[in-house]
């Protein structure tokens, strides 16, 4: 046989698909929980500087422009569960906190801020499609708040259970009126006099009231750097070829890849009631 014939076997591989699912260093500060109870440290902390503390050795942290600090209270106890105590402490400064490209801890603020990004149609836009959406769960009318007071009895320091409560008594949202009874709770070891519970209940209330909000579903061309929590605008087309302007906040994002490339991204963004409201009682119907 001429060598010309012979031949040779040559392994050829026929792609692979890998799968991966990646967590930020996030993971870290919920797997590093506190080996026991711990209460503010330091000379006149404040919530920024407790959640720097919590945070030592996991992740840097950043205050974004528009958080306000004030002092914390140094009687409040934290329990093992750090990322809650995290939480606990944003919410009572109104912010809430992400980790960003840099593996920081970003505070950032949930009052309305600067849009980052206006996503609309059109030859040069990169919306694909929007729709709203409202939904009766989560629209409480009775708020609770439990936490734990230290109590002295018979030269004894015992732990009791506390309660605050607040609940709307007017309007159609109204406690037993014709929205029914619909009570959220909510726990924390940080609430430690019936005055805080009291007050959280209230700020659970108050928040709710002014946070009525309408979730705008978007499909979109993709932002990659786009952050649950940026401000964005939405041109939303209407009907008889109108357009509405809505600024809301990035509640949750998805971004994934088709195999080939990046897909199309879908976004959560929401707006406030009366913004939608307004926009859409704005418009021209013919």
């Amino acid at each position: 046989m001429q060598a010309g014939f012979l031949g040779t076997n040559v392994l050829v591989s026929g792609g692979s698909q890998v799968q991966i699912t990646a967590y930020d260093v996030g993971v870290n500060a919920a797997n590093s929980r506190l080996l026991a109870p711990e209460s503010p440290q330091g000379v006149s902390p404040t919530i920024v500087s407790e959640i720097t503390r919590l945070m030592d050795g996991i992740a840097p942290v950043v205050v974004l422009a528009g958080v306000t600090d004030r002092p914390v209270n140094t009687s409040l106890v934290y329990q093992q569960d750090r990322l809650n105590a995290v939480q606990d402490l944003c919410k009572r400064i109104n912010a809430d906190y992400r980790f960003n490209g840099n593996k920081q801890l970003e505070i950032y603020p949930l009052t309305p801020q600067t849009p980052v990004w206006t996503i609309q149609g059109g030859p040069e836009g990169v919306l694909v499609d929007v729709n709203r959406s409202m939904d009766l769960n989560g629209l409480y009318n009775q708020f609770i708040a439990d936490g734990t007071a230290t109590v002295n009895v018979n030269g004894q320091d015992q732990q009791v259970p506390i309660r605050g409560v607040a609940q709307i008594s007017e309007g159609p949202l109204r406690w037993g009126g014709p929205h029914g009874k619909y009570p959220q709770f909510y726990q924390s070891n940080l609430l430690t006099t019936q005055a805080d519970c009291e007050a959280y209940a209230q700020t659970m209330m108050t928040t709710q009231l002014a946070g009525l909000s309408v979730d705008l579903k978007i499909t979109c061309l993709p932002h990659p750097g786009l952050q649950q929590g940026d401000w964005v605008t939405v041109i939303a087309p209407t009907t008889g070829n109108n357009n509405v302007s809505l600024i809301g906040r990035v509640k949750q994002m998805g971004l994934r890849s088709n195999g080939t490339a990046v897909d199309r991204m879908t976004l959560t963004v929401e707006c406030t009631y009366a913004d939608v409201e307004a926009a859409i009682g704005g418009v021209d119907r013919g």
